[in-house]
């Protein structure tokens, strides 16, 4: 049976994964979790839902087309049959209408001042009445939705690419990724001697950009003028001993 560990943050996290004893321990990590970047699938739901709108308005538009064709309709892109068919209306109403697609004649009422409670029914709302409710549901999904989208890289590890520390331990190591997907398989003696594995972050700092405001006050309470990194990350693969057979898949990005 596979267990499942999740981080409850949807921020990238420091993962150590212990072999030496009969059951896994799993823990988690963050370099700076209060000032993180916090990932959400808001803007996947609100992307899902404006490709379903658009589709169901190019649907639309494609099947009257297709009954325009079968039926003398009156085209409202036509300013005559327009007029004809609105004689009571003002000719302004069929002037923003003359030359468009039915899409098109949609799009502008939509950009009308008075019909933008439209795009905030419609076009917001839903993705918000699904997202907000059930946020902590959702962005445990951010990881799993982040890595299927990944463009993913592949190594295999074979006992020539083992290497020693200065402590004496085996170890192999993805020296540089972003930590979205880590997925691996080992056999052998990979799977026999491995003792834990670990994502760590690079161990550096990004220099803060200074706004004009903290040029003019500086605040009493001086933040240091840095920003940890949390964007390029290694893994490493430690063993109890040198593995001789077998190897280690590794599907990362």
């Amino acid at each position: 049976m596979v267990e499942k560990y999740n981080g409850d943050n949807p921020v990238n996290a420091r993962i150590k994964i212990d072999y030496s004893k009969k059951k896994p321990t799993v823990k988690f990590s963050y370099p700076d979790l209060k000032n993180q970047f916090k990932g959400s699938m808001f803007i996947y739901i609100f992307l899902v839902w404006a490709l379903i709108l658009l589709i169901c308005c190019y649907s639309y538009n494609f099947a009257e087309k297709i009954n325009d064709f079968n039926t003398p309709e009156t085209n409202f892109s036509n300013m005559t049959q327009c007029v004809d068919y609105y004689v009571e209306q003002d000719t302004d109403y069929c002037n923003e209408r003359v030359g468009k697609s039915s899409f098109g004649i949609l799009w502008s009422v939509l950009k009308e001042n008075k019909r933008i409670y439209f795009w905030f029914m419609f076009l917001i709302l839903p993705p918000m009445i699904t997202y907000l409710p059930f946020r902590k549901k959702w962005n445990k999904l951010y990881p799993a939705t982040n890595a299927l989208l990944a463009r993913k890289k592949y190594r295999t590890f074979t006992n020539r690419d083992i290497e020693k520390d200065n402590k004496g331990n085996y170890y192999c190591e993805i020296p540089l990724f972003n930590n979205i997907l880590c997925n691996y398989n080992a056999t052998k003696d990979f799977s026999k001697h491995l003792k834990y594995f670990e994502i760590i972050e690079h161990k550096f700092y990004y220099k803060r950009k200074l706004t004009k405001r903290s040029k003019r006050k500086p605040t009493k309470k001086k933040k240091p003028n840095r920003k940890i990194n949390e964007n390029l990350w290694y893994a490493r693969f430690y063993f109890k001993q040198k593995p001789e057979l077998g190897k280690l898949d590794v599907v990362f990005k």
